[in-house]
């Protein structure tokens, strides 16, 4: 994991923002940006499909699916943490649903892995990661 100072930086994204899920006095993870629980749709067990509550960030925006969809792109990359689990890949369904699609059936995904990741307002900062890909 990417640390700063010592820290893990996802420390400071999950004190800042907020995610998906995130965990309760009793340590339990609990849905946070999503409109109940995430669930599974289909039989394989390799997709997790979550639907946004109507919120905004600071600036007024409204939270879309294309945010967490960008958030995970970003957090998924090596230099910010070692592994998401079987994560593979985020997937669009529309304004305010997003597929999680895995390369296995992980049991842990919505306990670790969505209360792990913050969520980003993609206009936000698109431009500082812009430029740290150059």
């Amino acid at each position: 994991m990417t640390e700063w100072n010592g820290v893990p930086a996802l420390t400071f994204g999950r004190l800042v923002y907020s995610g998906l899920y995130r965990y309760d006095g009793r340590g339990s993870a609990i849905p946070d940006l999503t409109d109940g629980p995430c669930f599974v749709p289909g039989d394989d067990g390799k997709v997790i499909r979550c639907r946004l509550v109507e919120t905004t960030f600071h600036d007024g925006t409204s939270l879309t699916a294309d945010d967490v969809a960008y958030s995970y792109q970003i957090m998924s990359r090596p230099v910010m943490v070692e592994s998401l689990g079987a994560f593979e890949e985020v997937r669009v369904v529309d304004a305010r649903t997003v597929d999680f699609v895995l390369s296995e059936v992980d049991p842990t995904f919505l306990t670790v892995v969505l209360p792990l990741i913050p969520i980003f307002s993609r206009h936000s900062i698109e431009e500082a990661v812009a430029v740290v890909d150059e």
